[in-house]
């Protein structure tokens, strides 16, 4: 076989790449609480021809997300996510993220509310990405802010002075 650019290849290469994805979602609702959960299988092969093979990767996440009315105009709401990676060669690879944040509403229409909430509470994000290029897998990990505290205050302007005004949700 001949070779070409930096002797790293072996002419002819061909290579493929095959992705699978799967999604489940589910949810309940009851009066004064929600559950929300699902679950995502992903699935990426990457195929060289002759001896060029490369490790596949995959990744399963799993979440579950609630809110609850504690009492008429307090809510508090708790999520998860898990996320499991398989294929990768680096650290801290499945990551669990969790966060909670409690909500306040005020007026009898409950149109202005204060709300504070906190992510990633274990400080576990991370981003993980895989580059193939030629016979070359390159894994790579950033580390980035993910805990995060927020404080919200919100008006819903279509009860603005007692009068209901329509939305029109296009």
């Amino acid at each position: 076989m001949q070779q070409f650019g930096l002797g790293q290849i072996s002419a002819p290469a061909f290579f493929t790449t095959t992705n699978f994805n799967v999604d489940l979602n589910g949810d309940l609702r009851l009066k004064n609480f929600s559950l929300e959960g699902g679950g995502r299988y992903y699935n990426e092969s990457n195929d060289g021809s002759g001896d060029q093979r490369f490790r596949n990767n995959s990744n399963v996440d799993l979440n579950l997300s609630s809110r609850l009315t504690v009492w008429k105009s307090y809510f508090l709401t708790v999520y998860s996510t898990k996320r499991y990676n398989y294929g990768y060669t680096l650290a801290n690879a499945n990551p669990l993220i969790l966060g909670a944040g409690f909500e306040k509403r005020f007026f009898k229409n409950k149109a202005l509310s204060l709300s504070i909430s906190a992510n990633d509470l274990l400080d576990q994000g991370n981003n993980i990405s895989r580059t193939v290029s030629g016979n070359t897998i390159i894994d790579s990990s950033s580390k980035q802010p993910t805990r995060v505290f927020f404080l919200g205050l919100s008006y819903n302007l279509s009860k603005f002075g007692g009068r209901s005004f329509p939305v029109n949700p296009d």
